[in-house]
């Protein structure tokens, strides 16, 4: 099979460690990968893409100003998508992420290629509502469209063909660590990009609060973006400077979050969120909003993990505590946390991907 997969960047996050997983997992299986983004040639993917892999970078990022200067950098960028995909000439396409779906559906039109598109993140609150109405007229083109969760399927009951795919959780191996990423402990993490989305606010504040009743713990964000000057300023407002760590990006998140005596999750809303996995597979004991979409097909209430409703300050808080304060409990789920790494098996995964990729390629 000829594979080619489109993504918008290949800068830190969850839907480029998935996609780079899967271009190398296929590309080992025998079949021609290329991946597309939008970025220039001079920016190195986080996630480094195998050799067999061929990358284009297409150069096609920059904002918009206004509404005719956006139509006119989206037709430019499915014309150069429409070039890139004819010269790869593939058997299937896959894109991730709901812009670059759209894009791709447009670019990819009569071309005699089959088209899957992946939606990395909660359909109804992560897409803007133009791009929401674009979507809704441009997915029925699409042969296949594959979502992380069963809430997620259901924003698209409008499509015939709408499959269910989790992200893989492999086992984690920690390597040797450098001093610097060395964690005081006992200590709580977070991970992912410093956007309103994530709630790292909301995580500073709650801490704040359990650190009272748990002095001599500490706070480890691990990440960065556009929030972080205000995030800083909250730790300061919060006296808590002393206890609080802002680590950067780390290429080996699985050495920081086995490190973690309680890992956080608060976001507003997800996909299917990898840094719980992954805190998780570590044995680490969990907490996390009850959000769309995501932490309640993988965490078991009270069994490996603990959820606590949205935009609440006052029952994350006490969880924390509660969990902050009790070794024993973390010890006991987090233990059963490793599970996720049966439930999520990445060969279980791929096999999806594989049926989701093949019978498109067979019924085209």
């Amino acid at each position: 099979m000829r594979l080619t997969c489109v993504i918008s960047s290949l800068e830190p996050g969850g839907s480029q460690k998935v996609m780079t997983f899967l271009a190398g997992e296929f590309v080992e299986q025998g079949a021609h990968v290329a991946v597309l983004s939008f970025e220039d040639v001079s920016t190195a993917p986080f996630f480094p893409l195998p050799r067999a892999v061929e990358h284009h970078p297409l150069g096609l990022m920059g904002e918009s100003f206004g509404f005719v200067d956006a139509v006119t950098n989206n037709l430019r960028r499915i014309r150069s998508l429409r070039a890139a995909i004819r010269e790869c000439q593939p058997d299937v396409v896959l894109s991730f992420g709901a812009q670059a779906n759209i894009l791709t559906i447009l670019a990819a039109w009569r071309l005699g290629v089959s088209v899957v598109v992946a939606e990395r993140c909660a359909p109804h609150l992560h897409t803007p509502a133009l791009w929401r109405l674009l979507r809704r007229f441009t997915y029925p083109l699409a042969q296949r469209i594959v979502v992380q969760t069963a809430e997620g399927a259901r924003a698209f009951g409008y499509h015939p063909r709408v499959e269910v795919i989790p992200n893989p959780v492999p086992v984690p191996v920690t390597g040797k660590l450098p001093l610097d990423q060395q964690l005081k402990r006992p200590c709580v993490v977070g991970l992912g990009r410093f956007t309103l989305q994530k709630r790292f606010d909301l995580l500073i504040d709650a801490f704040a609060v359990a650190l009272k009743a748990n002095p001599g713990w500490s706070l480890v964000l691990v990440g960065d973006g556009p929030e972080r000057s205000n995030l800083e300023r909250r730790i300061k407002d919060r006296g808590i400077v002393g206890n609080v760590r802002l680590l950067g990006y780390v290429k080996r998140p699985e050495d920081i979050l086995s490190q973690a005596d309680l890992f956080v999750l608060c976001s507003d809303y997800e996909g299917f969120p990898n840094a719980l996995c992954e805190a998780m597979a570590c044995g680490t004991a969990v907490i996390s909003t009850d959000c769309p979409s995501g932490p309640d097909e993988i965490i078991r209430d009270s069994v490996d993990g603990l959820l606590v409703p949205p935009s609440n300050t006052a029952a994350l808080s006490k969880a924390m505590a509660r969990l902050m304060s009790h070794a024993g409990e973390r010890a006991r789920m987090g233990a059963r946390a490793r599970e996720v790494c049966v439930r999520f098996a990445p060969q279980r995964i791929l096999s999806q991907w594989h049926n989701a990729l093949d019978s498109n390629h067979r019924n085209h």
